[in-house]
């Protein structure tokens, strides 16, 4: 019998079929948005509190379902914006027809990671992520993105290889146990069985493989490219889901792992990991002038922050999970941001940006109001998931790591709140006379939408989302509950 779980796989790829047999602009605007609602829909179907069945392929717990909630609204969000972007691609002559196709397959590839409850499927649509990501970052055929989309595939592919030897690592630390395979909730459940050594082993390469998907420092140089040359709405998918897909498949392993005597070690190579990429993201965001670029380091600090976040244990655990929503959100609508800035000044180079306040004003207060939500000011609900983890590091005594941490992420801030200030209010060159077409209501309209989710997250999180944060990080905390 098919489950919502395998519906959710089946009909992002049937929409993207349909749309690449026929390839109308018109048609392929209303795909896009269907599919998006459908899938949303379904996602909401979905009981947050059922505990797949042991053996299944696919199935949802509370971790995963945070994630596939995440990726369904961001999609939507996606295909919202979408409809006057493939206009204005399609009046300029420079619409992509594989545009449509790869947005649903790439949809269907990240639904599939999300919802596997098997190491191996998992991996087999990591990849398919990868394949139809590529096609996304190649959209506009220069040679900058030809370049990017090699730079993509290459070091991605390295990653991919390196995580396919931690599902044979692990297929070895269970070799004693007869008929577990590769099934996450019978591993979790036999974890002290397997063999310690293999197990160590596996993660490793997993943190690793998965490690450069997510964005993770040193494994990260493949992601500043792909952000900036994909379209503005594949950027964000990027940011905003594609980084969280790589994060769940390695938190699948860190389930078993957890719930042995090396969760401690774990756990120290999360906060390693993720400390080192808040500090690579805090030595290149400030001198970077590709504005899509200096919006992909800051999601190399954030996808830092939640590996600290898992690094430290505890009650951050429950604000790494929330801080993946908020980042998400926030994320997207940045980059959103950003599609405007490039259709009407044909550029994302900050220096040629000045006073986007007169032509686009819009534009310009999200620009600005989406950095400071984006950087964790309060009222914004990235502001509630960063001080929890600041407060898991007093409660753990880290006080060096605490400064470390704070210093780096005020460096982040002063260079995205420099460049936002320039872009949206800096009148440095005489914006007067610059006529561009302004934005259509629905380049404006989901980002408007998530940043009143952030307000509401950052005034009070309801208690239906609280419980599902508390029971996702329930999931993470495994032995001894540390």
């Amino acid at each position: 019998m098919m489950g919502i779980e395998f519906i959710l796989i089946v009909i992002p790829a049937l929409f993207a079929g349909y749309s690449f047999f026929f390839r109308y602009f018109r048609t392929d605007r209303i795909v896009l948005v269907v599919c998006a609602v459908i899938h949303l829909t379904l996602t909401m179907l979905l009981s947050q509190k059922t505990v797949p069945t042991e053996g299944v392929m696919f199935g949802i717990d509370s971790l995963s379902f945070v994630f596939l909630l995440i990726l369904s609204v961001l999609f939507l969000a996606t295909a919202v914006y979408s409809i006057d972007f493939i206009r204005q691609m399609h009046e300029s002559g420079h619409y992509n027809v594989l545009y449509v196709p790869a947005l649903l397959l790439f949809l269907a590839a990240m639904t599939g990671v999300i919802v596997s409850r098997n190491l191996g499927l998992i991996w087999v649509f990591i990849e398919a992520t990868t394949l139809a990501s590529a096609t996304l970052i190649y959209h506009y055929k220069t040679k900058e993105s030809l370049e990017a989309v090699w730079k993509y595939l290459f070091i991605c592919s390295i990653g991919i290889a390196l995580a396919f030897i931690a599902v044979i690592l692990m297929l070895e630390a269970s070799r004693s146990i007869k008929g577990i395979g590769l099934n996450v909730d019978m591993l979790i459940k036999n974890a002290n069985s397997l063999s310690p050594l293999w197990l160590t082993i596996a993660f490793v390469f997993a943190l690793i493989g998965y490690g450069t998907k997510m964005g993770l420092a040193p494994m990260h140089t493949w992601l500043p490219d792909a952000h900036s040359q994909a379209p503005s709405p594949a950027s964000a998918l990027f940011s905003g889901a594609l980084l969280n897909c790589a994060f769940l498949a390695i938190l699948r392993y860190y389930q078993i792992i957890v719930n042995t005597d090396m969760g401690q070690f774990a756990r120290t190579l999360f906060l390693v990991l993720g400390l080192f990429s808040i500090f690579l993201s805090s030595v290149y965001v400030y001198r970077i002038v590709n504005y899509k670029r200096k919006l992909a380091y800051s999601s190399i600090e954030h996808v830092g922050i939640l590996a600290t976040g898992i690094g430290l244990g505890g009650f951050a655990i429950y604000a790494a999970m929330l801080h993946a929503i908020c980042h998400s959100l926030a994320k997207h609508l940045m980059f959103l941001n950003a599609g405007n800035i490039f259709h009407a000044y044909k550029t994302i180079n900050i220096k040629n940006i000045h006073g986007a306040y007169r032509s686009l004003p819009s534009t310009a207060w999200l620009i600005m109001i989406g950095t400071i939500a984006l950087l964790g000011f309060p009222p914004f609900g990235t502001f509630i998931s960063k001080f929890l983890i600041l407060e898991q590091m007093i409660v753990n005594g880290r006080w060096v790591t605490m400064v470390v941490f704070i210093l780096l992420v005020t460096v982040i801030s002063y260079g995205l709140l420099k460049a936002a200030i320039q872009m949206a209010f800096l009148s440095e060159k005489d914006a007067e006379g610059h006529t561009v077409e302004k934005e259509h209501m629905t380049t404006l309209l989901p980002q408007w939408f998530f940043l009143g989710l952030l307000l509401c997250l950052g005034l009070y999180i309801p208690q239906w989302l609280n419980n599902l944060l508390y029971n996702a990080a329930a999931l993470l905390l495994g032995k001894g509950g540390v």
